[in-house]
């Protein structure tokens, strides 16, 4: 049986595409997935098995991420930094995930119905579970600054059930919902929220004042909020057009 995926659309890239703000990681990350394009092409243009399911894997191991914060609060609390470092960086690499598992699925082309589908599924799973964890450590280091967190990841889950919603409702009339500008910046500040949010609770683990990095994210996770409404908007809005039509 063989591992090799026939795709004759397949195609090397030939320069870096555009720096464009609904697709950012496609610019970042043209240098990685062009050599990893390059050395994995066969001679027939296709690809590897691996390759072509990457950008599906990509997209499951967002799931790790409740356990990896987990261990990441265990660390923290503990004041064990080391570990927590280790955590935080596993962290950032899984957050990466959620724009590289896109831009590898368009670059060769791999797009499938099921990433389109679990892709914003895993982000809310991902997001939701570091928003868990951020409150449980910001109610241990630094209780005063634990009720405006929990309105604003309250009011954070709650727009992101609306958003979600709407969009299996377009999913399921065929309109295969896209974010736009709007919600990229707003998936931008949540993943800055959340690096700083977590970054704060490192400087708790090593005995410093994370309290600065904390209402950066707190700031950060509002500028979400703000955005998030937008984009229900703009969904809202497609769906309707779809309606019409």
């Amino acid at each position: 049986m063989t591992d090799v995926v026939l795709n004759p659309t397949a195609k090397l890239l030939r320069s870096r595409p555009p720096l464009e703000l609904t697709r950012p990681m496609d610019w970042l990350a043209y240098s990685a997935i062009n050599a990893l394009l390059r050395r994995t092409r066969l001679a027939d243009g296709s690809y590897p098995t691996w390759v072509m399911s990457l950008p599906d894997s990509l997209t499951k191991s967002r799931v790790q991420m409740f356990p990896v914060a987990a261990l990441f609060a265990w660390a923290a609390v503990w004041h064990k930094p080391v570990a927590a470092m280790v955590c935080f960086t596993m962290i950032a690499m899984l957050m990466s995930t959620d724009g590289l598992d896109g831009s590898l699925a368009r670059a060769i082309p791999a797009e499938s119905k099921w990433g389109s589908k679990w892709d914003p599924i895993m982000d809310k799973v991902a997001g939701a579970s570091l928003m868990f964890w951020w409150l449980v450590l910001v109610h241990h280091f630094a209780r005063a600054q634990f009720v405006a967190l929990l309105w604003l990841v309250a009011v954070r889950v709650a727009l992101d059930v609306v958003l979600a919603l709407i969009a299996l409702a377009e999913d399921r009339r065929g309109q295969h919902p896209k974010a736009g500008p709007s919600g990229k910046i707003k998936a931008f500040a949540d993943d800055l929220a959340m690096i700083a949010g977590y970054g704060g609770m490192i400087a708790f683990a090593f005995g410093a004042s994370g309290r600065s990095l904390t209402l950066t994210a707190e700031a950060l996770l509002l500028v979400a909020c703000l955005f998030a409404p937008v984009s229900i908007y703009q969904h809202t809005r497609n769906l309707l057009r779809g309606r019409r039509t």
